[in-house]
């Protein structure tokens, strides 16, 4: 082997030990302590060496980078609202913020999360990792109120009118209640006579 780094008077046992475990990896050295550029297998490794407390396999290769290179930031600000909200960027809630409690008038020491979804919407299980990673960049003697989600909803409105008149009209027949003909009495006689005609066509 031209890569061993066993000694000249290594036994065979012990080379063709080394041979079965061989598990050499060309990784270039600048490259391991990077979050960026390191190979995706060994990014468990990194993140291991590095303290990240909050780990899955279902991550997306860029969030488990994104949790690794945030860690060390996270560690040295533990504590402040900048530790949290680093938490947040990297895990990707958009819409999400740390209110203290002097921004809504709670009690001292507490603060809350306030989630503004706007129509996005967040599973269960990354609101779960998102308060567990909160709870963990949190000094001890900060306390979680409930948090205050809020969302708006948008769309389209419609605004109608209308206007319904009516008139009822009653039609009566006029009533002679009297009639008044003012004059000289006249007396007069008549006659009326008729006839019916039939044509026939020729």
């Amino acid at each position: 082997m031209t890569n061993s780094l066993l000694p000249p008077s290594t036994t065979p046992l012990e080379r063709d030990v080394e041979q079965a475990t061989d598990r050499t990896v060309e990784v270039p050295f600048d490259a391991l302590w990077d979050a960026n550029r390191i190979p995706a297998h060994l990014l468990p490794w990194l993140a291991w060496a590095l303290g990240v407390r909050q780990w899955s396999d279902a991550w997306s290769e860029q969030r488990k980078r994104d949790e690794v290179a945030a860690a060390l930031t996270i560690r040295r600000h533990a504590g402040t609202l900048g530790a949290l909200r680093q938490v947040i960027n990297t895990q990707g809630v958009d819409g999400a913020d740390i209110a203290e409690w002097f921004d809504y008038a709670g009690q001292p020491g507490h603060f809350r999360l306030v989630l503004d979804l706007d129509g996005v919407g967040i599973s269960q299980k990354s609101y779960d990792e998102l308060i567990t990673g909160i709870n963990r960049a949190k000094r001890l003697s900060a306390h979680f109120d409930p948090t205050q989600i809020s969302t708006t909803a948008r769309g389209n409105i419609r605004l109608g009118a209308g206007k319904l008149a009516s008139t009822t009209i009653t039609l009566t027949p006029y009533r002679l209640r009297q009639l008044a003909v003012p004059g000289p009495t006249t007396i007069g006689t008549g006659q009326h006579g008729s006839s019916n005609t039939t044509l026939y066509p020729g």
